[in-house]
């Protein structure tokens, strides 16, 4: 997501007493604590102004300016307090209900916040702080037509604001203008080159649009700009796993995760890319923690199903596939990988239900198509498994585990010319295949090439040591030798 400017003020303004109203004793603390407050002697001004008040219980500045203190102190309610006292003494004070809206909604009352911005510029029609942060307030709102008017209406009050262009810029985003949406950010950089969120913004636009090298540009002068950026890190990792710089995307995940301990989509990611590169353990652990900080996200449980599933544990894997299909029945990922924990644990009549079913959600699928394949190979349904190969192939081209299933079914159908073939193209695709040097050596064998065969068994049992089929028909052949 865009990360807007957690800014509720542009500025936020200490208001001066005049000094003809009140007693002098008074006036004399409130301008004390002014001159304090100005210095960052929080304390000290605090006394001040509670001083003035005591002197002179309606002194409106005074609550007013105690108020902004208790905010920057985050005491939130006690800010509320002072600034309804002041609104009270002084109902007109278009600067009050400013402060009291920013008050509420860093509180979470994002309606009466919106109800005090617009209280103010009633008072107050050029008031930019309140167009401003009602923008935000109606952003938050989901009101994105009403936050960018309010945002523009800044803008043309203040045509430098660089925090107005981002913000609405988060609008037009949020709208799908991205034409609009980049426009504001570049605008908002080229007022303030050293802006990181709206580098990062314009990286989030490049980065939905596929510039990824754009998108990792700007994502990288986010964070050279402000290093503390988690999301900023995050989203450069999520570039480079796009890329495939598994390296580079695994170190960024865990930079963000320094920064944010909690930003569930890093240990997710980070799960996907340790399992990638069988470190299973890690892997379940990232998971963990994913399923740990967000219970209810489906597509956790499939990850940690996955390696699972890599480690041999099919009860641990197809639990949190069924899991994840509970959470979310209609995950064709979840039904796809429930069924190749059945079919590994020999139940076939599951894995065909739920390669079926996955197929049923997501008919492009080819993966499913070329399992659900070799499920019916085993069940000896070679027709239905053939229009399987056949539509895996039809939809994924490259998909060289279905080149390798076709080339079976046609060896066994006595098409060995095709059989061979296939197995060349799966070979071409994916050239550490054992499976299907194997049966590449079965084919030739069948043709009388007993040396291409022996070399096609000894290729698979050299990629796979364990592999028990090809070492009993290399000893075959070295018997009939």
């Amino acid at each position: 997501m865009p990360i807007p400017p957690k800014i509720r003020s542009l500025t936020t303004v200490l208001l001066l007493a005049a000094t003809t109203v009140f007693g002098d004793d008074a006036v004399d603390y409130y301008d004390s604590g002014r001159t304090k407050h100005e210095k960052g002697d929080f304390v000290s001004a605090m006394a001040d102004y509670s001083k003035a008040i005591e002197l002179k219980p309606d002194y409106a500045l005074a609550y007013y300016n105690r108020g902004i203190l208790k905010k920057t102190k985050n005491d939130l309610d006690g800010a509320l307090a002072d600034f309804n006292k002041s609104i009270e003494l002084m109902p007109g004070d278009a600067l009050a209900y400013t402060e009291r809206g920013n008050a509420k909604d860093v509180k979470g009352d994002v309606t009466g916040a919106l109800d005090d911005y617009t209280k103010a510029l009633e008072f107050n029609p050029s008031l930019i702080t309140a167009y401003y942060n009602r923008g935000i307030a109606k952003n938050q709102k989901g009101d994105l037509d009403g936050a960018l008017a309010d945002y523009t209406k800044t803008i043309e009050i203040e045509p430098g604001s660089a925090l107005a262009y981002c913000n609405r810029g988060l609008a037009k985003f949020n709208k799908a203008d991205l034409d609009g949406a980049l426009a504001d950010y570049t605008k908002a950089v080229e007022l303030n080159p050293n802006y990181a969120e709206a580098h990062y913004n314009r990286g989030l636009v490049k980065h939905q649009r596929g510039d990824l090298d754009n998108a990792l540009a700007e994502y990288t002068k986010a964070i050279e700009l402000k290093p503390n950026f988690a999301e900023a890190w995050y989203n450069r990792g999520l570039v480079k796993k796009a890329k495939d710089d598994s390296n580079g995307a695994l170190a960024d995940f865990t930079a963000a995760l320094g920064l944010k301990p909690d930003l569930v989509g890093a240990y997710y990611n980070r799960g996907i890319l340790k399992d990638n590169e069988r470190d299973l353990d890690g892997a379940v652990a990232d998971f963990n923690k994913t399923i740990e900080l967000k219970p209810d996200l489906a597509e956790a449980y499939v990850g940690r199903g996955v390696v699972k599933n890599n480690k041999g544990d099919f009860n641990g894997a197809m639990a949190d596939f069924t899991k994840s299909i509970e959470l979310k029945p209609d995950y064709s990922d979840a039904y796809y990988n429930r069924g190749i924990a059945e079919a590994a644990k020999n139940d076939l009549e599951g894995a065909l239900a739920d390669y079926t079913k996955a197929i049923e959600l997501k008919p492009d699928l080819a993966d499913a198509f070329s399992n659900r394949a070799f499920a019916k190979v085993s069940r000896g349904d070679l027709d239905g498994a053939l229009t399987d190969f056949n539509r895996a192939i039809e939809l994924k081209p490259d998909l060289a585990e279905a080149y390798m299933g076709r080339g079976l079914m046609e060896k066994i159908k006595g098409g060995l010319d095709v059989a061979l073939a296939d197995c060349d193209k799966a070979l071409l695709l994916k050239p550490d295949y054992a499976l299907a040097y194997y049966t590449r050596g079965l084919v030739k064998k069948k043709k009388g090439d007993l040396d291409g065969a022996r070399a096609d068994f000894t290729k698979a049992i050299e990629l796979k040591p364990e592999y028990p089929s090809a070492t009993a028909e290399l000893k075959l052949l070295k018997a009939d030798k």
